[in-house]
């Protein structure tokens, strides 16, 4: 009696350029995940044009848990994180061991060049099966195929689940993993006949034998995307005149369990002078209230840690300044105070002008006063 078990594979898709993520992370990430096999990041680039030996061949471990090629098992997990670009065709991320050792096709664009993500099975009956997800082509982004004990198959994009496709042939979607290959399929075995091939780079490729979770599929996107660090700050960079009354906000990584260390320093842009110490590494949630000084630069950063790792990623430095020390000027009445209206005047250009009410208060040219500084007398 076949075994009715979970079955999950992932790809990570990735693209623009290194730079746009972090390789080094989705690594530390990929290998503290229960299960994990493979976590390579060597890189292969792929020019698109089919000549000599165009695909790589690529041991994805072993990941039939059960020791059992008809069954599903405890599940498994393939990830690849690459950018590819809009071959016009059908072209194929990996290949990979699957049922009793029968060819599987997993295609960043299935067959017929729907634009569509897809996996052709070389199992009897052969099928290809397109799902509703798109084809991300030159950007960055996260796909993720669930492979369901009832013969379904959900795609997740960047952590977000884009539909199931219910299909229930005994046994056409197992991956045990083995050798297989990258960016390519090799038809006949033996290189002489290269299909589906694909123009761009697969920068690494991660695999796992068992099913992974949703959160853990969100982490793993999250910790290549370089969303591993809070973001959005409020008050935003170098916004200047704020109240002292100030709610800090920012928004916060996105994986699982995420707690912060808030740190705040008066004129101290490098976080080095202790005596400006306002906040150090206090634990916070966002919005976090406090009061501060007038006329003063603040630098704040918020560290986040992953209890998942566990690592802590040091923030971005932020800046802010408060606003002037707003009073109106009180001015006695007599003989100079013309002279010191106009060097209060000069001083603020603004507020408001107060009369003790001791003797009468003129001003020449108040209407140009009153333009100018947006003040008032009382």
């Amino acid at each position: 009696m076949k075994k009715m078990m979970m079955m999950v594979l992932v790809v990570l898709i990735a693209g623009v350029s290194q730079a746009a993520f972090d390789l080094t992370t989705w690594q530390t990430q990929a290998g503290a995940t229960a299960g994990n096999v493979v976590s390579d990041i060597t890189g292969w680039t792929f020019d698109g044009d089919i000549v000599g030996d165009e695909g790589v061949y690529f041991d994805f471990g072993d990941l039939d848990d059960d020791d059992d090629p008809t069954t599903y098992g405890t599940g498994s997990t393939i990830e690849f994180i690459f950018n590819l670009t809009d071959a016009g065709k059908a072209t194929v991320l990996g290949t990979y061991d699957g049922y009793n050792g029968a060819l599987n096709l997993l295609k960043h664009e299935q067959y017929n060049n729907t634009g569509k993500l897809g996996i052709t099975t070389r199992t009897y009956p052969n099928g290809d099966y397109t799902f509703a997800a798109d084809s991300p082509y030159d950007v960055d982004a996260h796909v993720a195929f669930v492979f369901g004990t009832d013969g379904s198959v959900t795609t997740y994009v960047d952590g977000v689940d884009t539909g199931t496709f219910l299909y229930a042939e005994d046994g056409d979607w197992i991956a045990n993993g083995g050798s297989g290959t990258l960016g390519a399929w090799d038809k006949e075995g033996d290189g002489s006949d290269w299909r589906g091939d694909s123009s761009g780079t697969i920068y690494a490729v991660g695999t796992y034998n068992r099913a992974l979770t949703g959160a853990e599929v969100a982490d793993l996107h999250v910790a290549y995307s370089l969303a591993d660090v809070a973001t959005n700050p409020v008050p935003e960079n170098g916004e200047e005149l704020l109240d002292v009354n100030i709610d800090l906000e920012w928004l916060e990584p996105l994986y699982t369990g995420a707690t912060h260390a808030l740190y705040l320093r008066k004129n101290d842009p490098n976080f080095t002078d202790t005596a400006n110490n306002i906040l150090d590494g206090v634990a916070a949630i966002s919005p976090y209230d406090i009061t501060l000084d007038y006329e003063t630069v603040y630098y704040w950063r918020v560290d986040a840690t992953n209890p998942a790792v566990p690592e802590t990623h040091e923030g971005d430095v932020w800046s802010f300044t408060t606003k002037l020390f707003d009073v109106a000027p009180v001015v006695e009445a007599g003989d100079n105070v013309l002279t010191t209206l106009e060097l209060a005047i000069s001083l603020a250009m603004g507020g408001s002008v107060t009369d003790d009410g001791s003797s009468a208060l003129t001003i020449d040219g108040w209407e140009a006063f009153e333009a100018l500084g947006g003040g008032s007398t009382t």
